[in-house]
């Protein structure tokens, strides 16, 4: 049977095929009886996946980050896909792990290239100066190619952290034109540099889990450090503008409880913070409902946002056309008061 996509499984697909585990965990019925709860991914995406039977003996048979055989099929609970597998073993050849992994949809050259301009669209040389020293250094760049912006929640696939920036950038772009009193050069180093901790928060060599630094310090310290290191490394760096940059990577979560050591205090700070929140829920909100099975019409219950969405897909674009029927941008509105 040829591989099949993670992301093209639907309610009855029969599955015969190696993939990744991502999640493991022991669980009892109400009934105690054991069984296995697991998250299986490939580079297209990830599902759950449940084992009724010889739970406790297959728990001992592998780990989280194995590369497993899975048989099964796949069925519809609760509004979520999940597979069900009648037998699961872990795979002889564990060298091809890092292929499973869940990856971003877009070329990471085109999206390297979109980075790069907006990083030659500054005009302040002391942040275009930073700019070019952190994303220079080839092995943040290289870790900046290939890590994930989240664990579970946003962006959480190979490349996801790039991704994530650049719709940032796009984001405060636009911002900075509707606002024009927001520093536009800050902005752009605020949404480049916001998140590079996170290159040290994760590990994604297998599947994504924290770093001891991101458990014991956290992208947004992290970050912060690593930025003032390289601001050190410049002559005559102005030290409001380096407070001003630094207070837009403490506080980009925009709320203690949220892991901010600051709360915003600057035009750009809220500005950044409310983008990047943006960015960060709309895409986690697309994945929901993308899951969401073809015959199903709401997302389950999603925790992020404290409710389920009506799972509305894109539909094909149809052409508007003027009065006299030729092809136009702009929608035809009637003429209600004739």
């Amino acid at each position: 049977m040829p591989l099949q996509a993670v992301r093209d499984l639907v309610d009855g697909t029969v599955v015969s095929q190696p993939l990744l585990v991502g999640q493991k965990s022991l669980h009892q019925t109400k009934n105690g009886k054991s069984y296995l709860a697991l998250r299986l991914c490939d580079a297209t995406g990830d599902i759950e996946a449940r084992v009724w039977d010889h739970a406790d003996h297959l728990d001992k048979q592998f780990a989280t980050g194995d590369l497993v055989a899975v048989q099964g099929h796949v069925q519809s609970y609760q509004g979520r896909l999940q597979i069900v597998a009648t037998a699961i073993d872990k795979h002889p050849d564990q060298s091809q792990r890092s292929e499973f992994l869940p990856r971003t949809n877009f070329d990471i050259d085109d999206l390297m290239r979109q980075f790069r301009g907006f990083l030659r669209s500054v005009k302040n040389p002391f942040i275009q100066k930073l700019l070019y020293l952190v994303f220079d250094e080839p092995t943040i760049l290289a870790a900046f190619k290939k890590a994930p912006a989240a664990k579970l929640m946003h962006h959480a696939v190979i490349g996801g952290l790039l991704e994530h920036t650049v719709s940032l950038l796009g984001l405060v772009d636009k911002a900075c034109s509707h606002y024009p009193t927001l520093n536009r050069d800050l902005l752009i180093a605020g949404a480049c540099l916001h998140d590079i901790g996170k290159i040290d928060e994760f590990s994604y060599n297998g599947p994504f889990d924290y770093t001891d630094e991101g458990q014991l310090i956290g992208h947004i310290v992290s970050g912060s450090i690593l930025v003032s290191r390289f601001i050190d490394r410049i002559d005559g760096f102005p030290d409001k503008l380096r407070q001003q940059l630094l207070h837009l990577i403490l506080t980009h979560h925009g709320k203690y409880e949220f892991g901010s050591p600051q709360l915003p205090k600057t035009r750009e700070a809220v500005a950044l913070h409310l983008c990047d929140d943006l960015d960060s829920k709309m895409q986690a909100l697309a994945k929901a409902i993308a899951d969401v099975p073809a015959n199903e019409n709401w997302t389950p219950f999603l925790r992020q946002f404290d409710r389920r969405f009506l799972a509305e897909r894109p539909t094909q674009t149809i052409p508007m056309v003027d009065k006299d029927g030729k092809a136009t941008d702009a929608p035809v509105i009637p003429d209600l008061f004739k």
